[in-house]
């Protein structure tokens, strides 16, 4: 057996960083943000595309000319 592995085994084996899991954290959730702002981008966009295009149905019948 190899000698490192011996000292790995006898150590605990794998124990996380407390510092490298705060930063994987931090870096989902900032993907995470990006992603979400991304999707409200598209959001905008289609909103801009709603105003600007001319609405062919009258949604309020009380307001409805005919």
């Amino acid at each position: 057996m190899e000698q490192n592995l011996a000292a790995w085994m006898i150590n605990g084996g794998t124990r996380e960083d407390p510092h490298a899991a705060r930063d994987r954290a931090q870096l989902h959730a900032f993907l995470e943000s990006r992603r979400t702002a991304r999707a409200g981008q598209l959001g905008l966009i289609a909103r801009i595309r709603q105003f600007v295009q001319p609405n062919t149905a009258c949604q309020d019948p009380a307001t409805c000319p005919a």
